[in-house]
Protein backbone atom coordinates (compact mmCIF):
# COMPACT_ATOMS: atom_id res chain seq x y z
CA UNK A 1 0.00 0.00 0.00
CA UNK A 2 2.86 2.34 0.82
CA UNK A 3 4.48 1.77 -2.58
CA UNK A 4 1.21 2.51 -4.33
CA UNK A 5 0.82 5.81 -2.46
CA UNK A 6 4.42 6.74 -3.30
CA UNK A 7 3.87 5.86 -6.97
CA UNK A 8 0.70 7.98 -7.14
CA UNK A 9 2.49 10.90 -5.45
CA UNK A 10 5.41 10.58 -7.87
CA UNK A 11 3.08 10.50 -10.91
CA UNK A 12 1.18 13.56 -9.68
CA UNK A 13 4.41 15.48 -9.08
CA UNK A 14 5.76 14.45 -12.49
CA UNK A 15 2.54 15.49 -14.27
CA UNK A 16 2.51 18.81 -12.43
CA UNK A 17 6.12 19.48 -13.42
CA UNK A 18 5.41 18.56 -17.04
CA UNK A 19 2.39 20.89 -17.19
CA UNK A 20 4.46 23.70 -15.69
CA UNK A 21 7.17 23.22 -18.32
CA UNK A 22 4.58 23.22 -21.14
CA UNK A 23 2.95 26.37 -19.75
CA UNK A 24 6.31 28.18 -19.50
CA UNK A 25 7.31 27.14 -23.03
CA UNK A 26 3.98 28.29 -24.48
CA UNK A 27 4.18 31.60 -22.60
CA UNK A 28 7.66 32.26 -23.95
CA UNK A 29 6.39 31.83 -27.52
CA UNK A 30 3.39 34.13 -27.11
CA UNK A 31 3.89 37.52 -28.78
CA UNK A 32 4.28 40.42 -26.38
CA UNK A 33 1.37 42.85 -26.32
CA UNK A 34 1.80 46.05 -28.29
CA UNK A 35 2.55 49.07 -26.11
CA UNK A 36 1.10 52.54 -26.68
CA UNK A 37 3.69 54.97 -27.99
CA UNK A 38 1.72 58.23 -27.98
CA UNK A 39 -0.57 59.68 -30.62
CA UNK A 40 -0.30 58.00 -34.01
CA UNK A 41 -1.65 59.05 -37.40
CA UNK A 42 -3.22 55.93 -38.92
CA UNK A 43 -5.51 55.28 -41.86
CA UNK A 44 -7.88 52.36 -42.20
CA UNK A 45 -9.73 51.00 -45.23
CA UNK A 46 -12.28 48.20 -45.00
CA UNK A 47 -13.53 46.71 -48.23
CA UNK A 48 -15.72 44.06 -49.74
CA UNK A 49 -16.66 43.74 -53.41
CA UNK A 50 -19.82 45.75 -52.59
CA UNK A 51 -18.73 48.52 -50.21
CA UNK A 52 -15.77 50.36 -48.68
CA UNK A 53 -15.33 52.18 -45.38
CA UNK A 54 -12.46 54.65 -44.92
CA UNK A 55 -11.22 56.06 -41.63
CA UNK A 56 -8.23 58.27 -40.83
CA UNK A 57 -7.43 59.24 -37.29
CA UNK A 58 -4.97 60.45 -34.71
CA UNK A 59 -5.18 57.69 -32.13
CA UNK A 60 -3.56 56.49 -28.95
CA UNK A 61 -4.52 52.90 -29.77
CA UNK A 62 -1.58 50.60 -30.37
CA UNK A 63 -2.88 47.56 -32.29
CA UNK A 64 -4.56 46.89 -35.63
CA UNK A 65 -7.64 45.56 -33.85
CA UNK A 66 -7.95 48.57 -31.52
CA UNK A 67 -8.02 50.90 -34.54
CA UNK A 68 -10.71 48.75 -36.20
CA UNK A 69 -12.73 48.76 -32.99
CA UNK A 70 -12.32 52.55 -32.65
CA UNK A 71 -13.53 53.03 -36.22
CA UNK A 72 -16.60 50.87 -35.57
CA UNK A 73 -17.51 53.02 -32.57
CA UNK A 74 -16.85 56.37 -34.26
CA UNK A 75 -18.49 55.52 -37.60
CA UNK A 76 -21.24 53.32 -36.15
CA UNK A 77 -20.74 50.09 -38.07
CA UNK A 78 -21.19 46.65 -36.51
CA UNK A 79 -18.11 44.62 -35.55
CA UNK A 80 -18.26 41.04 -34.32
CA UNK A 81 -15.33 38.94 -33.21
CA UNK A 82 -14.35 35.99 -31.08
CA UNK A 83 -11.79 36.58 -28.36
CA UNK A 84 -9.26 33.85 -27.65
CA UNK A 85 -7.45 33.56 -24.33
CA UNK A 86 -4.22 31.87 -23.46
CA UNK A 87 -2.08 30.85 -25.26
CA UNK A 88 -3.23 33.05 -28.17
CA UNK A 89 -4.54 36.16 -26.38
CA UNK A 90 -5.96 37.42 -29.66
CA UNK A 91 -9.18 37.86 -31.62
CA UNK A 92 -10.79 36.48 -34.77
CA UNK A 93 -12.98 38.97 -36.65
CA UNK A 94 -16.19 37.25 -37.76
CA UNK A 95 -18.21 40.16 -39.18
CA UNK A 96 -17.76 43.79 -40.18
CA UNK A 97 -20.67 46.03 -41.11
CA UNK A 98 -22.98 43.01 -41.42
CA UNK A 99 -20.69 41.04 -43.74
CA UNK A 100 -19.92 37.71 -42.05
CA UNK A 101 -17.15 35.22 -42.71
CA UNK A 102 -18.44 32.55 -45.08
CA UNK A 103 -16.62 29.22 -44.88
CA UNK A 104 -18.66 27.67 -47.71
CA UNK A 105 -17.62 30.47 -50.10
CA UNK A 106 -14.13 30.64 -48.52
CA UNK A 107 -14.48 34.37 -47.79
CA UNK A 108 -12.90 35.69 -44.60
CA UNK A 109 -11.96 38.97 -42.98
CA UNK A 110 -8.19 39.41 -43.25
CA UNK A 111 -5.97 42.41 -42.82
CA UNK A 112 -2.77 43.99 -44.10
CA UNK A 113 -0.44 46.61 -42.70
CA UNK A 114 1.35 48.86 -45.20
CA UNK A 115 0.54 46.52 -48.11
CA UNK A 116 1.94 43.48 -46.28
CA UNK A 117 -0.25 40.55 -45.26
CA UNK A 118 -0.44 40.42 -41.47
CA UNK A 119 1.94 38.03 -39.75
CA UNK A 120 0.17 38.26 -36.36
CA UNK A 121 -3.31 38.37 -34.99
CA UNK A 122 -4.86 41.84 -35.07
CA UNK A 123 -4.92 42.19 -31.26
CA UNK A 124 -1.15 41.71 -31.06
CA UNK A 125 -0.17 43.50 -34.29
CA UNK A 126 1.40 46.75 -33.16
CA UNK A 127 1.04 49.84 -35.30
CA UNK A 128 3.30 52.82 -35.93
CA UNK A 129 2.79 56.40 -36.94
CA UNK A 130 1.73 56.61 -40.59
CA UNK A 131 0.62 52.99 -40.92
CA UNK A 132 -2.07 52.08 -43.43
CA UNK A 133 -4.36 49.28 -42.29
CA UNK A 134 -6.54 47.44 -44.76
CA UNK A 135 -9.23 44.90 -43.85
CA UNK A 136 -10.39 42.86 -46.84
CA UNK A 137 -13.20 40.35 -47.24
CA UNK A 138 -11.70 37.79 -49.60
CA UNK A 139 -10.43 34.26 -50.08
CA UNK A 140 -7.14 33.63 -48.25
CA UNK A 141 -3.97 34.50 -50.13
CA UNK A 142 -5.50 36.45 -52.97
CA UNK A 143 -2.77 38.01 -55.12
CA UNK A 144 -4.08 41.55 -54.71
CA UNK A 145 -5.33 41.16 -51.14
CA UNK A 146 -3.03 43.88 -49.79
CA UNK A 147 -3.10 46.23 -52.77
Amino acid sequence: MRERTAAISFAAAWASTLLTIVWIAASMNAPPPARPTGTLQVSLAIRTPDWTISYATATRNSTAFQVLEEASLVLGFELDYVQYGWPYDDIFVTSINGTRNDGTANLWWQYCVNDEYAAKGAATQGIRDGDVLRWVYAAPGGSDLCR
